[in-house]
């Protein structure tokens, strides 16, 4: 894993930082990324989530929960979601699994818990904040004699730029996007199925 970042903005003017490689052979136990993002999301039973924890830490190093970003980039809890459904933030999840058994029908079902585990790697966490820091520390310098009639239209972008990267203001705690996709889903023996809704 490199730590270095990628310098510069994207398109959507969001800082671009090095990603860890989550390798093919790994996904049977973290998932693979869901499309456009680096979400990797895994279930499984109470007895797998060590082997889970244990994976992502051992490949990809130290873990933090999404609202512990905060320890190492200047941002806020809406900034991390939103560089995670942008797919610019590694996110591991895990989704513990129970089996419950119905008395009446004697039949078994695995339910799935719909808020998982949630864990970013700490490197990434770092290189972000190394990113947004030496561009604040920029923004500052540019803006030190600027005044609200002397600002130009691309140092007001930047700026704007910055807090939205940085979450801004707004505070969200709005994390859905991380619940299991499919809220009636639950696994009957191995296979989805939809349940009836009474």
């Amino acid at each position: 894993m490199n730590d270095e970042m990628k310098p510069g903005w994207d398109d959507d003017g969001p800082i671009v930082v090095a990603n860890v490689e989550v390798p093919p052979e790994l996904w049977p136990i973290v998932g693979a990324a869901e499309p456009g993002t680096r979400v990797h999301r895994a279930s499984g039973s109470e007895d797998d989530i060590e082997k889970w924890f244990d994976t992502i830490n051992k490949h990809f190093g130290s873990m933090v929960s999404p609202g512990g970003v905060s320890m190492f980039a200047p941002v806020s809890r809406a900034g991390v979601h939103a560089r995670i459904k942008r797919g610019q933030l590694t996110c591991f999840l895990f989704h513990p699994e129970r089996e419950t058994k119905s008395l009446i029908l004697r039949k078994s079902k695995i339910e799935r818990e719909r808020v998982p585990y949630a864990y970013i790697p700490v490197c990434e966490c770092k290189a972000w904040g190394k990113v947004l820091r030496a561009r604040a520390e920029e923004l500052q310098n540019r803006c030190k004699d600027v005044t609200a009639e002397t600002a130009t239209p691309e140092l007001v972008k930047a700026v704007k730029d910055y807090e939205h990267e940085s979450g801004g203001e707004k505070r969200d705690w709005n994390d859905d996007f991380m619940n299991w996709p499919r809220r009636s889903e639950t696994v009957l023996r191995g296979r989805p199925r939809k349940e009836s809704r009474d």
